[in-house]
């Protein structure tokens, strides 16, 4: 993957208070996360909005900001907060209160892509997904 997990594209010029975002768009997928995934290569890409980071590719020549996903949706869900861990995921964390994105698996470290199939046999660690979301988090601070 990438050093961060979006993309922000800036225009030589705002036009416009709209900022385009495609936060399910992203398709760096880490080697290390596809060979620890249950799913072959398709359909772990289910939960992607495909190209629509393309889609949106004119809109800094346009006057508009662009923030475009980098890491896929099954691996960061860039439009989760940070603190919607998934018990049933992740060791360690227990439930906060009710979530109905958590309790169906699309946490900010999904569970599920789409149609509910399962990304993992098992949990990952805290450490794992806390990692995952630094690398939202820091691109973000910085910026």
């Amino acid at each position: 993957m990438t050093d961060a997990a979006y993309r922000l594209t800036l225009p030589q010029t705002r036009l416009t208070s709209v900022v385009f975002a495609s936060p399910h768009s992203g398709r760096a997928y880490p080697e290390s996360f596809l060979a620890r995934s249950v799913l072959d290569k398709r359909t772990i890409r289910t939960s992607e909005d495909a190209f629509v980071d393309e889609l949106l590719r004119a809109a800094p020549r346009l006057g508009a900001p662009l923030l475009a996903a980098t890491a896929p949706r099954a691996y960061l869900d860039l439009n989760r907060a940070p603190d919607e861990l998934d018990p049933a995921l992740i060791e360690g964390v227990r439930l906060q209160a009710h979530n109905p994105r958590i309790n169906s698996g699309l946490g900010v470290i999904p569970r599920v892509v789409a149609g509910s199939r399962a990304i993992y046999r098992g949990k990952i660690g805290l450490a794992e997904a806390q990692a995952r979301i630094d690398l939202g988090m820091c691109f973000l601070a910085a910026h």
